[in-house]
């Protein structure tokens, strides 16, 4: 049986070039996705302008269909921001790396959350 130094991991695996081309079009998509997902949460906002209200029923409908839109939306401009700060750090050549306490990210985590910003002793951290 192993010890227990030789079970332990070396520590974070640096990203590679391979993975940093994977991350850019990764990135790249969840960018178009989000721009998309605007464009469809302001057409549908248009649509509300639209609707015939009839009575206090299709007011509350129009209200939650109005807030349900503008949550999406909210989302998508998050989304589309860290998709761009990821791909801006991919570009200073920072992508990877914890913007709090400026060490690797484990690659594994960095595959797996492209958007990721901290590492996972940072992330929990913040969480307490």
């Amino acid at each position: 049986m192993a010890s227990p130094e030789a079970r332990r991991s070396p520590g974070p695996r640096a990203v590679t070039a391979e993975d940093r081309r994977h991350a850019r079009a990764v990135l790249t998509a969840t960018a178009g996705a989000a721009r998309e997902a605007l464009a469809g949460t302001a057409r549908d906002h248009a649509g509300l302008a639209d609707d015939c209200v009839l009575d206090a029923a299709d007011e509350a409908e129009r209200t939650a269909r109005s807030q349900s839109i503008a949550d999406r939306a909210e989302h998508a401009r998050e989304e589309l921001r860290l998709a761009d700060e990821a791909l801006s750090r991919l570009d200073g050549d920072d992508y990877g790396t914890c913007l709090s306490c400026g060490r690797p990210i484990d690659r594994e985590r960095v595959l797996a959350l492209p958007l990721v910003r901290h590492c996972i002793d940072c992330a929990a951290a913040a969480r307490r």
